[in-house]
């Protein structure tokens, strides 16, 4: 009677597992079967290989065949697991578009070829997770060590997850808009951490608009882009950067570019490497805005710079650190004037050499005042102005804290003794 309870219990439990759909489980396989429970050791893996590469014709401790294609859009969550123990070898390529719609993880050690045509693109319902570790970087490199010779990291995620922390990324380009090896749109955001961005044919990392965000963004390295390393969509900006990022020996223009885009709270401008060059007009609209000592900033054609009544300015340059405003070129009227149109008292300028502006006819000064706008000032020189070196209306208030100075203004000092 026992034997007989055993062998119907046996024959149910192999039912039980007949029951269970058999197919690939792997979703890396081109045959991946979201419905199968168990795994049939079927898995197939894409071998297409066009014009050989680093990581042709290897294969996996596991019998993957590799470099495996990622391609078309992922649409659920996946891992991209670090196959290989062999530094050399290349797991993963990319030679189309590639776009992340779901949480991805990029596991330490991955390597990822970009081939030509090869693009990657977070949507707004993406993240992506590429988190290596110092002896375990993630590499997302071209297939030939060339700039531009495969196209960028698209972000329009604002997802939190958004991670490039000890990676190696090299060889990209840009698309008709799309400027940067890496670009974020909108209000995305990357925390960006001991990464390196190499060798591509324009910028490196590029912010389209000031609302993006890099929380995070520390010890990273540029080098050999014929365009600016960095693009960001607006000063406030700065405020994620500090002086632990570095640039190569190689990089054309030694600046950080700051389109338009206004200040509308509390903000530090840090001091960095490069000088800040202001490509648009901005206006300080709320807060109070500080500049730190050292920070040059190199004006852009025209460019004009205004503090509104809800907000305040100091350079706060120091005898050993002065601050620096100039044109881009060194001569009268090639940018356009600072005016204050705000009476607080922490309108502060200190230790910051002004030269190069023009003015307009309603604000004709290197720095005007206008309204009842304040301004206090101590060891500045404004030089090599279009018209007067400082004046406002008169109800403005100008406070000489001595040290000042001026020349080479074609309209003198104004109301600068």
């Amino acid at each position: 009677m026992r034997v007989n309870k055993f062998i119907i219990a046996a024959f149910s439990v192999s039912m039980l597992m007949a029951c269970k759909k058999e197919g690939c489980t792997d979703p890396a396989a081109t045959n991946y079967d979201s419905k199968a429970e168990n795994d049939d050791g079927n898995c197939i893996y894409d071998t297409n290989n066009p014009g050989g590469g680093s990581g042709g014709g290897t294969t996996g401790p596991n019998g993957e065949a590799l470099p495996i294609h990622l391609s078309g859009t992922e649409t659920t969550g996946r891992t991209i697991k670090d196959i290989s123990t062999n530094g050399s070898v290349v797991e993963y390529y990319i030679d189309g578009h590639w776009v992340v719609d779901a949480p991805i993880i990029i596991e330490p050690g991955v390597r990822i070829e970009m081939r030509p045509g090869g693009r990657i693109t977070i949507a707004a319902n993406g993240s992506i997770d590429a988190t290596g570790t110092a002896n375990n970087k993630i590499n997302i490199v071209g297939a030939q060590d060339e700039p531009g010779y495969w196209g960028y990291i698209y972000i329009k995620s604002n997802n939190l997850n958004n991670k490039l922390i000890h990676c190696n990324i090299a060889n990209g380009s840009r698309d008709t808009f799309i400027y940067g090896t890496i670009t974020l749109a909108g209000s995305a955001q990357l925390k960006m951490q001991n990464t390196s961005v190499v060798n591509g044919s324009e910028h490196g990392l590029y912010l389209e608009k000031g609302s993006s965000k890099l929380p995070g963004f520390t010890s990273n390295y540029f080098d050999k882009f014929t365009k600016s390393p960095l693009v960001l969509g607006g000063l406030y900006q700065t405020k994620f950067l500090d002086g632990s990022t570095t640039f190569g020996n190689n990089v054309t223009v030694e600046r950080i570019y700051i389109n338009g885009s206004n200040v509308l709270q509390d903000l530090t401008v840090p001091k960095v490497s490069y000088p800040y060059f202001m490509n648009e007009d901005f206006r300080i609209e709320a807060g109070h805005t500080d500049i730190d000592p050292g920070v040059e900033m190199i004006m852009g054609a025209a460019v004009k710079v205004s503090v509104e009544s809800l907000a305040s300015m100091a350079f706060n340059g120091t005898s050993t650190d002065k601050n620096i405003v100039r044109g881009d070129q060194p001569v009268q009227d090639f940018w356009g004037n600072i005016i204050i149109n705000s009476n607080n008292p922490n309108n502060d300028f200190s230790w910051t050499d002004f030269s190069d502006a023009g003015g307009h006819w309603q604000t004709a000064a290197t720095i005007y005042l206008r309204g009842n706008g304040r301004l206090q000032m101590d060891n500045c020189s404004i030089k090599n102005g279009a018209e007067v070196a400082l004046d406002g209306s008169n109800n403005s208030t100008f406070i000489d804290n001595g040290g000042n100075s001026q020349s080479g203004n074609i309209g003198g000092g104004g109301i600068l003794p």
